[in-house]
Parts: structure tokens; C-alpha cells; sequence
């Protein structure tokens, strides 16, 4: 990708090469790409582009503004990393946690409603599944919110091992 700069500011960005008209109006094909030194190309405002974003974790991160640099033989765009608020990352995590058990239980609710209704016993690989949901989520839940920070956060929830 490249940058033409015009006036001391990037007027456009180049995904695939093509014809360009400089500062001083000059048409320019588009084989200048293939053919030209990155110095060249400089010289006719044609910069090429350098990106930097920081990796981000979705949990507990959004991608920060681009910041877009004009340096002398590149043009850099950089973007950090900015972190949520706590209380919220948690929050949506406890929600997605309980939602994800409640899913699981209720794949065997049936049991538990024909038990109330005509006593039939629940099958006790079914009672076992279903104590192993509610212990795992109520795990979950401990390690998020005994969580210090976002990465914490992220941590707990890729350590999440759901029954079958």
C-alpha cells in the first residue's frame, strides 16, 4: 500500500497500482510502482505505508484511533490497544458465562420438569452433567471476578473447559 502526500498531508491511500497525478501535475502510469525505487516514488509524493496496530483481545480491548505519521521515507499508521472498563469487561463476561451454562442446562430440563410432574427419577448421568454445568460456571465465575485486569479476564474465560 502507499500514501500519496500532498501538501504535507496523506490526500489519499493506494491499494493496487495505478495511474497518479503529482504535486506538480504531472501524470505518472501505473508501472512507476513496479519500476521505481521507493525513492523515487518519494519524490513525486508516493510514499510507502507502514502499519502498526496493536494485537488486540476482543474480551477486553478495542483498537485505538490510527495515528498517521509522515516520515521522511515511509508513511507509518499506528493504533494501540485501549482497554475497557473493568466492571463492564466482567460484567458481559458473567453474563456470557451464565448464558452459556443456561444453554447447556436446558438441554436436559425436559428431565427435570417430567420429574416434577410425574416423578419419574432423573437418570443419574443426567443429575452428574448437570452438577458439572452449574460447578464449572460457578468456577468461571469465581476466576473472573477474583480477576485483577483484562488479560486476567481473558485468561479465566480461555480456561473455561464446558462439559459435552
Amino acid at each position: 500500500m502507499w500514501a500519496l502526500v500532498k501538501d504535507g498531508s496523506v490526500s489519499e491511500y493506494i491499494e493496487t497500482p495505478r495511474q497518479i497525478k503529482d504535486d506538480s501535475g504531472v501524470t505518472h502510469p501505473q508501472q512507476i510502482f513496479e519500476r521505481w525505487s521507493d525513492a523515487e516514488l518519494i519524490a513525486v509524493g508516493v510514499y510507502p505505508v507502514v502499519v502498526s496496530r496493536a494485537a488486540v483481545d476482543p474480551i477486553y480491548q478495542t483498537q485505538g484511533d490510527d495515528v498517521v505519521t509522515i516520515n521522511a521515507d515511509n508513511v507509518t499508521i499506528t493504533a494501540a490497544a485501549n482497554n475497557m472498563d473493568l466492571a463492564v469487561v466482567k460484567a458481559n463476561q458473567l453474563a456470557n458465562v451464565r448464558a452459556r451454562a443456561g444453554d447447556l442446562l436446558a438441554q436436559t430440563d425436559w428431565y427435570i420438569v417430567r420429574k416434577a410432574e410425574t416423578s419419574v427419577a432423573v437418570p443419574v448421568d443426567v443429575t452428574g452433567a448437570r452438577a458439572l454445568v452449574r460447578n464449572t460456571c460457578n468456577d468461571a465465575e469465581t476466576a473472573i471476578n477474583d480477576a485483577a485486569d483484562g488479560a486476567a479476564i481473558s485468561a479465566a474465560v480461555a480456561a473455561i473447559n464446558w462439559p459435552d
